[in-house]
C-alpha cells in the first residue's frame, strides 16, 4: 500500500504533487548510503520487479513502498550491486526527493530554483546518515547537487566531491543509461571503485614533494 505524506511535508513546494511519497530503507550498521534521485511508480506502490517478462514488461510481487524496486532496482540487483560486492539489504538506500511529480517519473531540473527547494527541503526534513556510514553514491544530478557537487554530474561522475564528509563518490543514475548508452562503461568502473574506496585504496594519497637543489 501507497504511505501518505507526513506532517513534516506540508511545507514542501511539492507537497501538491501527490499524495505520497516513499521512506528510505536504512540498514543501521551499513558502510554504504546510495542517494539516488526519485522513487517511480513501482517504488510508490511497494511492488518489487523480481522477473522481466518482455520489453517493458515485468513480474512483481507486492512489498513495502521503498527506493529502487521498479525496473532500475531490478538491474540493479542483478548487475550494479554485484560490481561493487554487495546485495540488497546489505547497503542503505534514500532519494534525493521522496515523492513523485505529477504522477511522473520526472523531476525538474536539478539546478532550477524549485528543483534546488525541493532538495533542500527534503534533505532538511528526511536525509537520515547513520553514523556508520563511510561513503555515499551520488546517483544522479539531483543526488549530487543536494550533496554539494561543484559541477555536472557528467563532469563529476567517478570522483568524491571535495571535502565531503563521509566522502561522497558521484556516478550517474542507473536508469540515465538509457539515454545515454554510451556512459555504460564508465559508470561500471564507478560502480567497481566502492569498495577501493572503502579498503583505503582509492584515492591513493598525494605524494609528497620533493625539493632538489641544483648543483
Amino acid at each position: 500500500m501507497p504511505t501518505p505524506k507526513p506532517d513534516a511535508c506540508k511545507e514542501c513546494p511539492a507537497y501538491g504533487w501527490g499524495e505520497y511519497w516513499v521512506p528510505d530503507t536504512i540498514v543501521p550498521d551499513s558502510e554504504v548510503l546510495f542517494l539516488l534521485q526519485n522513487p517511480g511508480e513501482y517504488e510508490e506502490q511497494g511492488l518489487r520487479v523480481i522477473e522481466r517478462v518482455g520489453r517493458n514488461q515485468y513480474r512483481t510481487e507486492p512489498t513495502h513502498p521503498q527506493p529502487l524496486i521498479g525496473p532500475t532496482g531490478y538491474d540493479a540487483d542483478l548487475h550494479w550491486f554485484p560490481l561493487a560486492g554487495f546485495k540488497r539489504g546489505d547497503v542503505s538506500l534514500s532519494n534525493t526527493v521522496r515523492c513523485r511529480y505529477g504522477g511522473t517519473n520526472e523531476l525538474t531540473p536539478a539546478s532550477s530554483k524549485l528543483g534546488r527547494a525541493v532538495q533542500e527541503f527534503c534533505t532538511r526534513s528526511h536525509r537520515y546518515i547513520p553514523d556508520q556510514t563511510k561513503l555515499i553514491v551520488a546517483c544522479g544530478a539531483h543526488a549530487a547537487a543536494a550533496m554539494g557537487c561543484p559541477g555536472s554530474v557528467t563532469d563529476w561522475r567517478g570522483y568524491i566531491i571535495p571535502g565531503s564528509n563521509p566522502p561522497v563518490l558521484v556516478t550517474l543514475h542507473p536508469a540515465d543509461l538509457n539515454h545515454q548508452p554510451k556512459m555504460g562503461i564508465a559508470c561500471v568502473k564507478d560502480w567497481k571503485k566502492i569498495p577501493r574506496i572503502l579498503n583505503g585504496e582509492w584515492p591513493l594519497p598525494v605524494p609528497p614533494i620533493r625539493y632538489y637543489r641544483g648543483s
